[in-house]
């Protein structure tokens, strides 16, 4: 009898001798949950973020606290956006290895779009060096994850790219280019249709240069690379007023802006497609119409989820392709649907897409909506938002 206790001693001892397993970086971390039709198979890539509403881990070890989700506003840098943390910039940038790879972010699916943001832009300063990015989630009890790209401009730059603001202030690129386009693009359609009337065939790309004052009128306003339309367009441009631009101390200041505006008449022999910004030209050549970018983009707002194109070809901002509540229970599932019609429709043109969001939009939410576009337009790009 004495032999067996302590033979089975001697096993139960060597069993617990057994080295024991590393601890998994992504326990306790609530990840969005998805369908998981748009997604790629997960890994825990180098270097993996991992972030819960306390704190943010690089590669297991901490690098930066937070508070309810919340990164301190004296860790941020940038102006009222506040992008950057230099803190986590540092950190990244000692990260061993060719930064050629893709940084991988894990992120409480109660976490914000705002707090996403400001990490990836952190990650993509010239500093840190992080150019690729992936966003996991969870399907059917696998990892998943979905690759994600920013834009090259700066963090305020609209998205679509043809939209660039030249400081750092309250009034955002999307503030301008909506105010433009529901109110002041009038003026340049009634000087496009006077071109128009004279020579059918005129258009090109007008260039458009403006600074908003700290009483949100527009002084040093000038149209150029049109010239036929160049002093209606600017006269017009003087009559505008916008949201008085804020610094980061809250501070009335100047903002400037420059967008571009590609416009086409009617039997044009000019290769560009339109592509006018503000609102379609008065008469646009039909020929292949599908082989035509329609610069798809998702707005996500506090109440809706918005499906449009920069182009207006497949809906514009004002009348949209799709426009759904995000407390309807079949909203990611009628965007499913209509991007997937876009796409077969459109199969020769690009496969990029643009998701915008509000900052406090939830992760949870973000990572249906990239479920949702990725089977149709596989390549995901962030915009900034409304904000």
């Amino acid at each position: 009898m004495y032999r067996f206790l302590c033979a089975a001693f001697l096993i139960a001892g060597c069993e617990r001798a057994e080295p024991p397993k590393p601890p998994d970086p992504l326990d306790g971390v609530e990840l969005p949950v998805v369908a998981g039709a748009g997604a790629i198979a997960g890994e825990a890539a180098h270097p993996l973020l991992v972030v819960t509403p306390a704190a943010l881990a690089l590669d297991g070890t901490p690098a930066l606290a937070l508070r309810d989700g919340v990164i301190d506003p004296a860790e941020k840098e940038g102006g009222a956006l506040g992008m950057k943390v230099p803190k986590l910039v540092r950190r990244l940038a000692e990260v061993a290895g060719p930064h050629d790879g893709i940084a991988t972010l894990a992120m409480d699916r109660r976490l914000t779009y705002r707090l996403m943001m400001d990490i990836l832009y952190s990650a993509k300063q010239r500093e840190a060096g992080w150019k690729r990015f992936a966003l996991l989630a969870r399907a059917h009890g696998k990892l998943v994850a979905f690759p994600i790209t920013l834009p090259d401009k700066a963090a305020a730059a609209h998205a679509g790219g043809l939209i660039e603001k030249l400081d750092e202030t309250s009034l955002t690129p999307a503030a301008v280019q909506q105010k433009i386009g529901t109110t002041y693009s009038a003026g340049i359609k009634r000087c496009y249709k006077k071109l128009l009337a004279t020579d059918p065939r005129a258009g090109g790309t007008l260039t458009l240069g403006l600074t908003v004052t700290a009483t949100g009128q527009v002084t040093k306003a000038s149209a150029r690379g049109i010239p036929a339309l160049e002093s209606c367009v600017t006269a017009a441009m003087e009559t505008w007023r916008f949201p008085m631009p804020r610094d980061d101390r809250g501070q009335p200041t100047e903002a400037s802006f420059q967008l571009k505006i590609i416009l086409q008449g009617e039997g044009s022999d000019t290769p560009t497609p339109p592509a006018a910004i503000l609102q379609s030209p008065p008469r646009v050549s039909e020929e292949k119409p599908e082989e035509i970018d329609p610069r798809m983009i998702i707005s996500i707002t506090t109440a809706d989820i918005v499906l449009w194109s920069f182009t207006q070809l497949e809906g514009s901002l004002r009348e949209p392709k799709l426009k759904v509540a995000r407390s309807d229970p079949g909203a990611i599932a009628k965007l499913t649907g209509a991007l997937a019609e876009i796409a077969k429709r459109r199969a020769k043109t690009t496969h990029t897409i643009v998701i915008q969001a509000e900052g406090a939009t939830p992760l949870q939410t973000i990572a249906e909506v990239f479920d949702a576009a990725r089977p149709a337009f596989p390549d995901l790009v962030l915009s900034s938002g409304f904000e």
